[in-house]
């Protein structure tokens, strides 16, 4: 059971320690072009959506795929909400609405894209 648990969820935890790790940072150097970041946070939260999907459909065989994608959307936007208000207290970042639109979004089409898959 450790094993199953460690082989589909400890993906999940490194990459959101990375997410989290990467929002401690000051912002980088835009790349620019309008929206440039929100497109970063939409490819940012599709690996971390698909990840969770993953784990998801590995370690609960009974959820359907709805039922998968749904539960990706909600952790991908409430772990984007967390990592806004985290980045209120960073000097240089500031939190937008817009980023966290881009990260439930980003979730969702990469619980999507992993359960089309399967």
């Amino acid at each position: 059971m450790y094993r199953k648990i460690f082989k589909f969820w400890f993906p999940v935890f490194l990459y959101s320690g990375i997410i989290f790790w990467a929002s401690s940072r000051p912002p980088g150097e835009p790349w620019g072009w309008p929206f440039a970041d929100k497109f970063l946070h939409l490819i940012e939260y599709s690996l971390l959506g698909f990840l969770i999907a993953r784990a998801l459909q590995g370690s609960n065989q009974g959820l359907t795929v709805a039922r998968v994608v749904m539960y990706v959307f909600l952790f991908s936007f409430l772990y984007g909400l967390s990592d806004e208000w985290h980045q209120g207290f960073v000097p240089g970042r500031q939190v937008e609405m817009g980023d966290l639109l881009a990260d439930g979004i980003g979730g969702f089409l990469g619980g999507m894209i992993f359960s089309r898959d399967t």
